[in-house]
């Protein structure tokens, strides 16, 4: 699989997208409220950032074992910052 820098993208992909894709790069797994808490985004700007990441194949959305009402993002592998 190919490496992909998301550094191509420029001025193209919002900031809330790039924050949420580098907090992802730096944790394992992570739900919409545990990013947005830790990035101080609403959970609004959040789930649209999610949806925009998930729809271009950067991150995987997984069910939680835990609470299967609530989805985990994590990062695919190849993705650099």
């Amino acid at each position: 699989m190919n490496d992909f820098v998301v550094k191509d993208f420029g001025s193209k992909m919002p900031k809330s997208e790039r924050l949420v894709l580098r907090l992802l790069t730096d944790s394992k797994s992570l739900t919409q409220e545990e990013i947005a808490e830790k990035t101080k985004l609403s959970e609004r700007t959040v789930k649209y950032a999610l949806k925009a990441l998930v729809s271009g194949k950067l991150v995987f959305e997984n069910a939680s074992f835990c609470d299967m009402r609530r989805k985990n993002y994590s990062i695919k592998g190849g993705v650099k910052i």
